[in-house]
This record gives structure tokens, sequence and C-alpha cells, in this order.
């Protein structure tokens, strides 16, 4: 009988004692991989960044993932560039609702590949409000950053420049999966 008593009334006292903090389980952690901006910053009324929304069309489930260069899109530019295109091919169908653009202060002086056209924004406007806004939600300045935008132009997520490509793509699936409309 007590056996019974305390197969019920157990997990009730466990319960009890970890809200009331006499048990430690040990730190939460998240899944994410980046730095979830929370709460997200909402680009809608900001007119200078309307024209990073033009360019890359947006439908409705679809999101940028934009790097925020400094200057023009130099080698290093490039460098991420490309890794932000490698990372939405892996994603597979996945990525057809991903835009990928380098959104830089000023033009580059020389033409760009083939293979990036349409992927360099050069708008200071709309780079000096996400640079801005970016810096706001933290409370610091940053340095280059990687940045992911929903359809419904919500600053969501930040990353470095040099963040392990499978740290971005994880948490990219992760918001396409969970954004989903049908």
């Amino acid at each position: 009988m007590l056996g019974l008593v305390l197969l019920f009334v157990s997990p009730i006292l466990i319960s009890w004692a970890y809200i009331a903090g006499l048990i430690n389980l040990g730190p939460i952690s998240l899944t994410n991989r980046g730095n979830l901006l929370s709460p997200a910053v909402d680009l809608r009324e900001v007119d200078a960044a309307a024209g990073l929304f033009t360019e890359a069309h947006l439908q409705p489930g679809e999101w940028v993932l934009t790097y925020i260069a400094q200057g023009a899109c130099d080698a290093d530019c490039l460098g991420v560039l490309d890794k932000l295109l490698t990372i939405r091919s892996l994603l597979g169908y996945s990525g057809q609702r991903v835009r990928v653009i380098a959104l830089t202060e000023t033009a580059s002086a020389a033409p760009l590949a083939a293979n990036y056209t349409g992927h360099v924004l050069s708008d200071p406007a709309a780079h000096d409000v996400l640079e801005s806004a970016l810096a706001h939600a933290v409370d610091t300045e940053l340095p280059p950053q990687i940045v992911f935008i929903d359809w419904r132009r919500q600053l969501v997520m930040r990353y470095d420049r040099d963040a392990p490509p499978e740290d971005l793509k994880k948490d990219l699936k992760k918001l396409l999966r969970a954004s989903q409309i049908r």
C-alpha cells in the first residue's frame, strides 16, 4: 500500500522540489546555434529597408539570408556569399524558399561573376538601417554579420560571418520547417 502511495505522490513532490529550486538539473540549453533576437526586430515600417525586400521578391514562407558587408563586396564578401549559396543548395527542395543577398554600403568597382548576379545589393540606406537595428537589438556595435530575415520582414537571428556553415544550415532548416505555409 505504501508503495502505491509513493508511486502517485513522488512525481508531485519531485516537481514541487524542482520548481522551488531545491533540485538543480543543470543549465537549460537552447538548440539554436546562432543568436536569436528576442524580440525579433520589425523592419516593416522602415522605408530605407524596402530596397532589400524588393530585391529579394519575398513570398509568404520565404526567408532572406543576408550578409551585411562593410564597404564594397570584396574577396571576403564573395567568400561568405559562396558559403551562403552553398548552404542554400544543401537545403535541397527547401532551399527554394531562401534568398541569399550580400548587402553592401558601396558598389563594387569590378564587375561580379555571373553566379553572383542578383545576390549583391549596394544600398547604403538599407545597409545602415539593418546595421543600426542589429546594433540596437544587441546593445553593441558588431562586425559584419549574417542575419536571417523572414517573409514578414522580421530580423530573427544573427551570426558572425565566420560561423560554421553547419550551424547556419541546421538553424535555417528548423526555421524553414517551423514556418511552412500551406
